[in-house]
């Protein structure tokens, strides 16, 4: 009897579904989520700086703080500057 439950003691996990319990995978979807967003920060900097001054103005912004956002760093899109 002390055999067999050794035996399933030491038997290797199976292997099925990988569950959300998972540290490494919490943290890679994280880390997926933090640079889909610095994307996107990036990708919306870059069509503000390419806007006219006649769309800017349409959307209520002057070119001077249309380039200070569009030369903020991709990282740093936690809130607009003043």
């Amino acid at each position: 009897m002390a055999h067999q439950l050794t035996h399933s003691v030491n038997r290797a996990p199976a292997t099925g579904p990988v569950t959300s319990f998972n540290p490494v995978i919490g943290w890679v979807r994280r880390a997926n989520a933090l640079v889909d967003r610095w994307l996107a920060c990036r990708r919306s900097r870059r069509a503000l700086k390419a806007l006219t001054d006649d769309q800017l103005r349409d959307i209520g912004i002057s070119r001077r703080v249309a380039m200070v956002e569009a030369v903020r760093p991709f990282w740093d899109c936690s809130r607009p500057q003043p």
